[in-house]
């Protein structure tokens, strides 16, 4: 096969970028311009192509039936060759994916192509630098003097444009304006900036296929094809969208928001709506509002308290150290529970925080338009995923679009109309094979857990046999009285499964309250919370025994140490506190299929908690809620760490399999979804299943299982 490794350059400015607008629009709409082409086959001299005429030519020269095409961020160029020139290449492979697998991204704190060639370097590979002149080409196109030379300009260089220069650069006596360019010089320029731009261009595709060569020994064959299925999920699109829905669900969001704002802007800012959203959006002005309502900042009470001198307020403005400066900033984040608690102080504060959150809750806003644009502009529905986008390498989602995480309508004033509005082309139906319980499973598989083992070999329902042990009732009756419709049970299973879903990873009483609540709908208060976490950690002591393991090897890597741990045997891994990677020491747990945890910079930490008390915690350096940032670690958050790495590990197994016969058009961490023709559902499903409750040779013994469902769109899945 080829090895053809490429990198496209377009237009781009403020407004038209691939973050702001759909891949369809980003190509299509009247700013676009595919500029230039660099490709590299095999070791090969890199070399250009120039404007679309010349781009489709060199591109039909080619096999694709024979092509492994590289780049890096390969969504993006696999689509403008598929949506501009309509090839498909055998194989995908994306640097950028590469470089967040292997650790690199945690290293340099990015996972640019920049980042890319820095690490390269660090590691001692030979390579460029990446040049900066991209960002010189913003706002320009691609133009073509009538002598053939190219340039790159703001607007066409013709005998108008010239004819300005002359009236608007130069005085009345024909004296060069200071600060002005004569239209040579502007010329010479733009000529310059395009041969800049095309030199630029082909140092990125030599970086690109330098990182290439570097990477790939480090992943093994099965992670390989596993990135082969994501990138296929967005870089050959079948699915479709439907209008309707989303056209609904923006009017429900636009109506919804004016509802929370109105009252606030009627209130305190004479029913100015714009005025109002600037002001609920925006912390500074926010915390104004909150002032005018006499709310004072908490930290200035504290400390006035303890000079003993007394501050009038109504209620406390909350705060909380910035990660980044160590200073007061204010708790505003949706997940602060100061903020939220806020809403109970008063009718008026409700409303207010209510406005607050509903216009800092862009979320569905943005990824509704963003499914609108898609429909508009494509004719087919990709998902883009970002490979080991978080720490345990599941994928996060990419192009904000963020599919990963689709509300499921669970939660109050959400829908499932984005999902709903994903659906299959005509004579072809959605599969979506869901793994059950997979955590609890490799959770119970890693610690043996003897009691959890049982019912999952058994085939009982897990979340009656945790009723068992809360309720001292037979796990079989709690799950007969369930299905039969019986209230109080239906209860008593719910009560369970928040706690199977939430207590394994050794969450917190105060914390389980909330949990319980999103996970299956419980109300507790925080005296039933500890009741049910004791219940819990005394009925399996293998699980809390482990999260006390996980936290001595904590502490063995810190201090360089190495050996193996968790599984039947005591063998399923291995920690290495020295271990080596791109050059440096990391700190890493290695999976049994390959692929490793790292724990970057490892060290002690102090941590500062609500109640003013710091605390040395383990810490190291890595990727959280798509930040680079300082990351707290302890026994059961490891526990977390390896079973959510190995649940998906198992399911990259499983999708490879199923890759062999189906066409996988997306993934949400334990479910994978297949597309298929309408009479191939019943074969298509049997296999999927079979696909799904097989596991890998390092992990025998671990019990599977999975269930499916099937629909027009995926929201019936």
């Amino acid at each position: 096969m080829l090895v053809l490794t490429l990198d496209f350059e377009t237009y781009y400015d403020a407004e038209h970028t691939i973050d702001k607008v759909s891949m369809g629009q980003y190509l299509f709409d009247k700013k676009a311009q595919v500029m230039f082409l660099t490709y590299k086959e095999g070791d090969a001299p890199t070399r250009a192509a120039t404007g679309e005429e010349e781009i489709r030519e060199v591109l039909s020269r080619y096999d694709w039936a024979q092509v492994v095409l590289i780049a890096h961020n390969i969504n993006f160029d696999a689509r403008i060759i598929l949506d501009k020139f309509g090839h498909k290449p055998a194989k995908y492979i994306d640097t950028m994916g590469l470089m967040a697998a292997t650790g690199g991204n945690v290293l340099m704190n990015g996972n640019s192509l920049s980042h890319v060639s820095k690490l390269l370097q660090k590691a001692g590979v030979v390579v460029a630098d990446k040049g900066d002149v991209r960002a010189k080409a913003k706002g320009k196109r691609l133009y073509r003097f009538p002598d053939g030379r190219w340039y790159m300009h703001e607007c066409e260089i013709d005998n108008k444009y010239l004819h300005s220069i002359i009236l608007n650069n130069y005085t009345k006596k024909g004296v060069l304006k200071k600060g002005k360019k004569d239209a040579r010089t502007i010329v010479a320029d733009a000529i310059q900036l395009y041969h800049d731009y095309v030199e630029y261009g082909i140092a990125d595709t030599d970086i690109c296929y330098t990182a290439f060569k570097y990477f790939l020994p480090m992943l093994t064959p099965m992670e390989l094809k596993y990135h082969q299925i994501m990138i296929r999920c967005y870089t050959e699109p079948v699915l479709k969208l439907d209008e309707a829905v989303l056209l609904k669900e923006m009017n429900r969001l636009q109506k919804r928001r004016l509802d929370k704002v109105r009252p606030v802007a009627d209130t305190y800012y004479g029913g100015n709506i714009n005025e109002t959203k600037k002001a609920l959006s925006s912390k500074a002005l926010f915390a104004v509002l909150l002032k005018s309502m006499g709310g004072v900042e908490d930290y200035i009470v504290y400390d006035a308290q303890a000079r003993d001198e007394q501050i009038d307020y109504a209620f406390l403005i909350p705060t909380k150290l910035s990660e980044k400066t160590g200073k007061p900033d204010y708790a505003f984040a949706l997940t602060d529970t100061a903020f939220v608690e806020l809403a109970n102080v008063s009718p008026e504060l409700k409303t207010v925080l209510d406005a607050r959150k509903e216009v800092a809750s862009s979320l569905e806003f943005s990824r509704t338009e963003r499914f609108l644009s898609s429909y508009k502009w494509e004719k087919t529905f990709g998902l883009p995923y970002k490979i080991s986008g978080a720490a345990t390498h599941r994928a996060s989602g990419a192009m904000s679009l963020n599919v990963q995480n689709l509300s499921s309508g669970r939660k109050e004033g959400q829908t499932t109309a984005l999902r709903d509005s994903m659906c299959a082309p005509a004579g072809c139906k959605i599969m979506a094979i869901d793994s059950s319980q997979v955590e609890a499973r490799i959770l119970a598989f890693v610690s043996g857990c003897v009691r959890q083992l049982e019912v999952f070999s058994s085939g009982a329902d897990f979340y009656s046999s945790i009723g068992e042990a809360i309720y001292n009732e037979p796990a079989s009756h709690i799950n007969a009285m369930r299905k039969a419709g019986d209230a109080e049970y239906i209860y008593k299973r719910s009560v369970a499964k928040s706690c199977g879903l939430g207590l394994g990873y050794g969450m917190g009483a105060e914390a389980f309250v909330d949990a319980a609540f999103v996970l299956a709908g419980v109300v507790i208060d925080l005296v039933r919370s500890k009741e049910l976490k004791q219940i819990y950690e005394t009925n399996y002591p293998e699980i809390k025994a482990f999260w006390n393991l996980c936290n001595k090897v904590i502490g063995h890597m810190l201090t360089g140490g190495r050996g193996t741990f968790g599984g039947p045997d005591g063998k399923l891994f291995y920690y290495d506190g020295n271990y080596q990677i791109h050059g440096s020491t990391v700190p890493s747990i290695i999976m049994p299929s390959g692929m490793r945890l790292s724990y970057y910079k490892l060290c002690r930490r102090k941590k500062s908690y609500a109640d003013g008390s710091e605390r040395d915690n383990y810490a190291y350096w890595g990727l959280k809620e798509g930040k680079y940032q300082w990351v707290y670690l302890w026994g059961s958050k490891l526990t977390e760490n390896l079973c959510q790495a190995l649940a998906f590990d198992m399911m990259k197994y499983q999708g490879v399999k199923m890759a062999e016969q189906l066409k996988i058009v997306l993934n949400t961490h334990d479910e994978w979804g297949v597309v298929v023709k309408d009479d191939d559902v019943p074969a298509a499903r049997q296999f999927a299943e079979k696909c799904m409750r097989e596991v890998p040779s390092w992990l025998e013994g671990l019990v599977v299982d999975c269930e499916s469902a099937v629909g027009d769109s995926y929201g019936e899945c």
